[in-house]
């Protein structure tokens, strides 16, 4: 069965060539979903250490029991967060593929190191659900589907943990990537809402989101999740911008 399957798929690769989501390059019988130079890519990005509150690339000699320098200064409404790597190549060319050319596939590679991420905290096991940061209708629409809620889902199903969208939004004015970092705030106060049936009170729960780049969402959403009687707020993201790098 093995050899028929790689015959089939080898068949397949001369038809339809099978392109790396990252760099489009073709990919060989042996790669799975990135090409060899992605992965060795991946590697690299997601190695570095980070800050255990906001994920911000830093030495372990900058770390201490409330974070990195930066940390002491916001009000963090969350317990801790854990990052996939740094918003960079190929990671990058991968969540943007995701979200802006509904390349829906990427769910599983993505949903996967995400998961694995996640299963690497302390805290994983207290998990009661993961909770997908919403998106408006407009974007939904934009999207063609709610890339972060079935981000979620995958992630879910590979932890043994649901997926709960709890959460809606309501008067955001503008999104986040189009605003300055001090702008962002702002934006997202007080936008977010439990849905009618939601009863969050003693869960300990995930935010699930792509990338962060000030963490004012999920600092948000914490907020109204704690605010609805949750117990403990942890956040999980695919990658974190570097604040010393353009965004997008």
């Amino acid at each position: 069965m093995t050899r028929f399957y790689e015959l089939c798929r080898t068949l397949s690769d001369l038809v339809f060539p099978r392109l790396c989501p990252a760099c489009n390059r073709h990919l060989s019988v042996e790669d799975e979903t990135l090409c060899r130079i992605c992965w060795l890519a991946m590697i690299d990005i997601t190695k570095s250490e980070y800050c255990p509150l906001c994920g911000t690339p830093v030495g372990p000699h900058l770390l201490n029991i409330r974070g990195c320098p930066s940390c002491p200064n916001i009000k963090i409404q969350y317990e801790a967060m854990v990052r996939t790597g740094l918003y960079a190549s190929p990671l990058k060319e991968m969540i943007l593929n995701y979200k802006y050319h509904h390349m829906q596939r990427l769910d599983q590679p993505l949903g996967s190191i995400l998961a694995s991420a996640i299963q690497g905290q302390s805290w994983c096991r207290e998990l009661d659900a993961l909770i997908p940061v919403p998106v408006t209708w407009f974007d939904r629409l934009k999207y063609r589907y709610f890339p972060v809620g079935l981000l979620a889902s995958c992630v879910g199903k590979k932890l043994s943990i649901p997926a709960l969208p709890l959460l809606k939004v309501r008067g955001k004015k503008q999104r986040q990537m189009e605003l300055p970092e001090s702008k962002r705030p702002a934006n997202v106060r007080s936008v977010f809402h439990l849905a009618k049936h939601a009863n969050v009170k003693g869960k300990t729960l995930c935010i699930i989101d792509d990338v962060a780049t000030t963490c004012s969402t999920l600092r948000e959403v914490a907020r109204t999740l704690k605010k609805g009687g949750a117990g403990h707020v942890y956040a999980a993201v695919l990658a974190k911008t570097d604040p010393r790098k353009s965004i997008y």
